[in-house]
C-alpha cells in the first residue's frame, strides 16, 4: 500500500533526524551543555515520532491482515524487512543517546 511506503520513508527521516540531533548533543556536551540538552531532547522527540509512525503502520497492516487481497502478505513481508533495517538504524541512535547520558 502506498501509505505504508510513505510512512516508512517518514520513519527513516525521523531516525536520521534523531541521529543528527544525538550527534550534535555529543559535539556540544562539554562546550555548551544547555544547547547539548536541547539537541538531546530533540533526538528523543524524533524517536517518539518514529514510534508513532511505526504504530500507525502496524495498525494499517492489522486492519488488512484478514483481507483476501494477495498484496496483504507482500505488504507484511516488506514491512518486516524495512522494520529490521529501521531497528538497526535506531540502535545506532540509541547508542549515541546512551553515550550522551554518561
Amino acid at each position: 500500500m502506498k501509505v505504508i511506503k510513505e510512512m516508512s520513508g517518514l520513519i527513516d527521516e525521523e531516525i536520521d533526524d534523531a541521529e543528527k540531533y544525538a550527534h550534535l548533543a555529543m559535539v556540544y556536551k562539554e562546550e555548551m551543555p544547555d544547547i547539548a540538552e536541547l539537541f538531546f531532547s530533540l533526538s528523543l522527540e524524533e524517536i517518539k515520532h518514529m514510534n508513532m509512525l511505526h504504530n500507525a503502520v502496524v495498525q494499517v497492516i492489522n486492519k488488512h491482515k484478514d483481507d483476501d487481497d494477495p498484496r496483504t502478505e507482500g505488504m507484511k513481508l516488506a514491512h518486516e524487512f524495512i522494520h529490521e533495517q529501521e531497528i538497526k538504524k535506531e540502535n545506532k541512535v540509541r547508542v549515541l543517546q546512551a553515550m550522551f547520558r554518561e
